[in-house]
């Protein structure tokens, strides 16, 4: 036989089974099967199984790779993950990145031993079987989900969704995003075989002013693809057709849609994802905390807290003791002999932020803030490092307004001297 069972979906979700199912039939006993695992074609780990079912001679045996495949993708605790951008981010600059650290193509090659009847040794059946090669990226799905990612994969004319939980509006077809003018924003999507982004922009009563298309390089797998399409990321994006001023003053709002433009004469542009809609607001230059996370679709989502903040200096310590440098029977001659001394001082920057009312269609976006595990905060230095202290939300309660309030802690002590 050869491998009878192959993972469902493509793309499928690394955190879910990814699991083939090997049979082989084999006149001695089959104790074991050796699989080789290969990530975006290297071998990354071998594993050993012993058959879980005997049927008529033949021999099943399980591998799933998914353990393997979540050590060698994003989040790594040692890189900022591509969905930021890249080296330090991406702050104020055009982005267009193909994130292959949130992507996998795999597959294993599977080998069978039998138990020799003479020599008791282990000997090689001397039978491979080759599985196909599948595709898996760092989204997650939950337990009531429907297990296929192809629903977010732009591959024709429609209204495909972002690898984002931000709600829809009732028609499907838009999510309205507020933003203001110096708030960088990172979005992924799955392009496919799309090949560009177009934007357009619009005064206060909805008339268009301009309109740009930006190219995309289709991955030509399921791989994720970031763009920066805050206006301070767009202001210096090249188009290859028409041209957009994004800081122009008479502009109230924008969309961007990423599709298919093919040229006759002129570019023809085909919509294929859900329509972006940012709507510029009031910008809180003094009290803005704003945070940049990975979703729990595995693609870059931000969040603003501009209704209050305080930064606090955080000071933990353990005390040690020590006997005083001086005889029984002869008094201390120093004032400055240490008794008690602190040890394991401990300083960090944690700021405690409070963000607008929100409703319960909000929630389904925010709530992936508080268990994702990477976030930064966005400063004019850069993209900082935080962790976001564990809380509880709350997504909806009756007949009342809901805000998010959290501790956020830098994820880099202050360097202090130590005893």
């Amino acid at each position: 036989m050869a491998i009878t069972v192959n993972p469902l979906y493509t793309p499928n979700s690394i955190y879910r089974p990814n699991v083939f199912v090997a049979g082989q039939a084999s006149a001695n006993p089959l104790v074991l099967c050796r699989a080789e695992v290969y990530v975006d074609s290297n071998l990354e780990a071998v594993i050993q199984k012993a058959p879980y079912l005997e049927f008529g001679g033949t021999y099943f045996f399980k591998i799933d790779v998914s353990k393997v495949l979540k050590n060698k993708k994003a989040p790594l605790a040692s890189n900022l993950t591509t969905i930021f951008g890249t080296g330090t981010g991406a702050l104020n600059l055009p982005v267009n990145n193909a994130n292959t650290d949130c992507h996998a193509k795999y597959f294993i090659i599977v080998t069978y031993f039998y138990r020799d009847p003479t020599t008791g040794l282990l000997t090689d059946l001397g039978v491979t079987d080759n599985s196909a090669t599948y595709e898996a990226i760092i989204a997650t799905r939950q337990t009531r989900d429907d297990m296929d990612l192809s629903s977010y994969l732009m591959s024709g004319a429609g209204f495909y969704p972002w690898l984002s939980n931000r709600p829809l509006d009732s028609s499907a077809q838009f999510n309205y995003i507020s933003i203001c003018e110096d708030e960088n924003y990172f979005h992924t999507c799955i392009p496919y075989t799309s090949n560009c982004f177009e934007v357009n922009t619009y005064d206060i009563n909805g008339t268009p002013i301009d309109r740009g298309l930006a190219a995309i390089t289709p991955p030509t797998t399921t791989s994720p693809v970031t763009l920066g399409l805050g206006v301070p990321n767009l202001a210096t994006q090249t188009y290859f057709d028409g041209a957009v001023n994004i800081l122009d003053p008479n502009m109230a709002y924008y969309r961007v849609r990423v599709g298919f433009a093919i040229f006759a004469g002129t570019w023809n542009f085909g919509g294929r994802s859900v329509l972006l809609q940012f709507n510029l607001g009031e910008c809180y230059a003094n009290r803005a905390f704003r945070l940049h996370f990975m979703n729990r679709l595995g693609g870059a989502e931000a969040y603003t807290f501009n209704s209050r903040i305080a930064k606090e200096e955080v000071n933990k310590s353990d005390a040690a003791q020590k006997p005083q440098s001086w005889g029984f029977a002869v008094p201390p001659n120093t004032t400055f002999d240490k008794g008690k001394f602190k040890i394991q001082n401990t300083v960090f920057n944690q700021y405690r932020v409070e963000g607008k009312f929100y409703d319960e269609n909000e929630a389904e976006y925010i709530k992936d803030l508080l268990s994702s595990p990477e976030v930064y905060w966005e400063t004019a230095e850069g993209l900082v490092a935080v962790l976001v202290q564990d809380a509880v939300f709350t997504k909806s309660e009756t007949e009342t307004f809901t805000k998010l309030e959290l501790t956020v802690v830098e994820a880099n002590d202050i360097s202090v001297q130590q005893m």
